[in-house]
C-alpha cells in the first residue's frame, strides 16, 4: 500500500513510485513562489506500508528534476495503522539538495511497517513553479 501523506497529492499516481519503472512517477502538486511548497506547508510525501514490520536499513529514492531536500520517516514498531500525521511518525534521516538519485542509510535499522518519504524542497520546473517527482522507491532490509 502507498499513498500521499494528505491523501490529497495526486494519489492514483502513487503507485507509480514503487512499480520498478524509471519512466513513470509520482508529482507532487506545483507550488509557486517557494522550492519549499510555496510557504504554504512543511512538505508533502508518500507514506509506504510494508504490510508487516521488518528491519529497515536504507531506502533508495529516484527523482526526476533537482534539487530535492527530503526526510525518511518512519512509524513506531507497534504502529497497526496508517499514520494519518506527521507527528504519528519520527524522523531517521536527512539530505538537502539530492541529485536523482539517493541512497539513504538510516543509521541504526528501524523496526517499522511505515515508511514515509517526506519532501521538504522541490526543484524549479520553470521560472517561480516548484514541482517534486519520484519515480522509484526501494527500501532494503530484512
Amino acid at each position: 500500500l502507498f499513498r500521499s501523506i494528505d491523501g490529497n497529492e495526486m494519489p492514483r499516481e502513487a503507485r507509480f513510485a514503487i512499480d520498478g519503472d524509471a519512466d513513470t512517477g509520482w508529482t507532487t502538486d506545483t507550488y509557486y513562489g517557494s522550492s519549499e511548497m510555496g510557504g504554504l506547508k512543511d512538505g508533502v510525501g508518500l507514506i509506504l506500508d510494508l504490510g508487516v514490520a521488518h528491519e529497515v536499513h536504507q531506502v533508495r529514492v529516484s527523482f526526476r528534476g533537482r534539487p530535492t531536500s527530503l526526510s525518511i520517516r518512519v512509524s513506531s514498531a507497534t504502529a497497526a495503522t496508517l499514520p494519518k500525521a506527521l507527528a504519528d511518525t519520527r524522523n531517521t534521516v536527512t539530505a538537502n539538495d539530492v541529485g536523482s538519485d539517493v541512497a539513504m542509510v538510516l543509521g541504526d535499522p528501524q523496526f517499522t511497517r511505515y515508511v514515509v518519504v517526506w519532501l521538504r524542497s522541490l526543484p524549479e520546473i520553470a521560472p517561480g513553479e516548484y514541482q517534486g517527482e519520484i519515480t522509484e522507491v526501494v527500501i532494503r532490509g530484512r
